[in-house]
C-alpha cells in the first residue's frame, strides 16, 4: 500500500514520537521551518510535540495520541517526524494500526524511527519513507541534496537514480551483484531493537545506516550487530 503523494501547497504534519522538539536548537526550528514554508508545504505541529520529560520526550500517551490524530485529520497528507532519539520502541504496542491502515499517509523519519516505520509495514503493509526529520531541513550543509530526494520520493511519481551526494565520503563496493525484492531497513541499532517482536521483517533486502557513539570500535560494534540481526531475524 503506497499513500497519496505529495503536491506543494500541502499540509505537513511534524510529529514527535521519539525525542521532544523542544531539544530541537530555535535557529534549527525556525530554519526548518522557513526551508520548508518557502518550498510552498504549509506545516503544522502535534499538539504534544514540545512536551518534554526527564528523557527529553514526552509521555507515551502524548505520542500516541498525536500519531493518531495526524493520521485521522483529513488536512494532513504527510507526516513527518520531528527529530530521532532513543524510545520510539514504547509506543508501538499502544497504536491502532487499524487507523493508519484506514488512513494511509506518506510517514519520513529516520534514525530512532525506524522501529515506528518497520512497525507500521509490518502490521499494515503501508510504505513508509526512511528520509529526513524536521529538523534536518534546518541545516544548510547538504540541505539542496536532501529536498532533491525528499522531493523525488515523496512528490514525483516517476523512477529515479540515487546519484551520490558530491559532499558525501567515498564509497566503495565489496560484492559486485544485483537483486531484486522489497527494500526495509533504516538504523541498525534501531533495528536491533524489533529482534524477537511481532515488528520485526524477514525476507527482504536490507539498507542500513547507523551513529557512531562508540568511536574506534564502531566497525566492531557495527559487525557485531549487524550479525545478531542475521541470526535472529533472518533477513
Amino acid at each position: 500500500m503506497i499513500a497519496q503523494k505529495l503536491n506543494f501547497g500541502d499540509e505537513i504534519r511534524a510529529i514527535a514520537p521519539s525525542r521532544s522538539l523542544s531539544v530541537a536548537r530555535q535557529d534549527v526550528f525556525e530554519n526548518a521551518l522557513k526551508f520548508l514554508s518557502d518550498k510552498g508545504y504549509i506545516v503544522s505541529f502535534s499538539t504534544n510535540s514540545r512536551e518534554i520529560d526527564e528523557t527529553n520526550s514526552s509521555s507515551i500517551q502524548s505520542r500516541v495520541e498525536d500519531l493518531h490524530t495526524a493520521f485521522i485529520d483529513k488536512n494532513v497528507k504527510a507526516i513527518i517526524a520531528c527529530v530521532g532519539g532513543f524510545n520510539v520502541n514504547q509506543i508501538l504496542e499502544y497504536i491502532d494500526y487499524s487507523i493508519i491502515q484506514d488512513n494511509p499517509k506518506i510517514l519520513c523519519g529516520f534514525s530512532d524511527i525506524t522501529a515506528l516505520s518497520n512497525a507500521i509495514y509490518t502490521k499494515t503493509g503501508l510504505v513508509t519513507y526512511c528520509g529526513t526529520n524536521f529538523t534536518s531541513f534546518g541545516f544548510s550543509d547538504g540541505i539542496e541534496y536532501t529536498n532533491q530526494y525528499f522531493e523525488k520520493c515523496l512528490i514525483n511519481s516517476g523512477e529515479y537514480f540515487i546519484e551520490p551526494s558530491q559532499q558525501a565520503k567515498e564509497y566503495y563496493v565489496i560484492q559486485e551483484g544485483s537483486c531484486e525484492g522489497e527494500i526495509v531497513g533504516g538504523n541498525l541499532c534501531t533495528l536491533n531493537l524489533l529482534q524477537g517482536t511481532q515488528f520485526i521483517l524477514k525476507n527482504k533486502i536490507l539498507f542500513l545506516e547507523d551513529d557512531n557513539i562508540v568511536g574506534d570500535y564502531f566497525p566492531l560494534e557495527f559487525d557485531r550487530n549487524l550479525q545478531s540481526l542475521i541470526n535472529k531475524a533472518k533477513i
